[in-house]
């Protein structure tokens, strides 16, 4: 079953954990204001199923230094070479590259990619 987009609970599924976690504490309080406390529970129970699902992709979420390993492991090695990390650079950092309006992701990817080149070369 796919959320719709603009819901409250797919927002928060795109969100970190935390803010999940922040909406549950937040409902339980003002849950807590007007009823018993384990109602106040039961209101905020949903917002923390999220952030438990929402902090396990988060764990489980390839990040740079996995695929690093991960590429050494699928070329046969125990060992990260400095190739494997310039190769992976501009997939895993590109996103944080900010260029002037109207700059796309190809555009990062070819800057990060000439600065990569150049580090190689020295």
């Amino acid at each position: 079953m796919k959320l719709p987009e603009n819901s409250l609970f797919g927002i928060l599924m795109r969100a970190r954990w935390w803010v999940s976690a922040l909406v549950a504490l937040g409902v339980f309080a003002l849950a807590r204001l007007v009823l018993p406390e384990g109602l106040a529970l039961f209101a905020a129970l949903p917002f923390g199923v999220i952030a438990c699902v929402v902090a396990w992709k988060e764990i489980r979420r390839p990040r740079g230094a996995r695929l690093d390993k991960a590429l050494a492991a699928l070329r046969g090695r125990d060992h990260v070479l400095p190739d494997d990390v310039q190769e992976l650079a501009p997939a895993v950092v590109a996103h944080r590259l900010i260029l002037g309006p109207g700059a796309n992701e190809s555009d990062r990817r070819r800057v990060l990619g000439e600065a990569v080149e150049k580090l190689s070369a020295l």
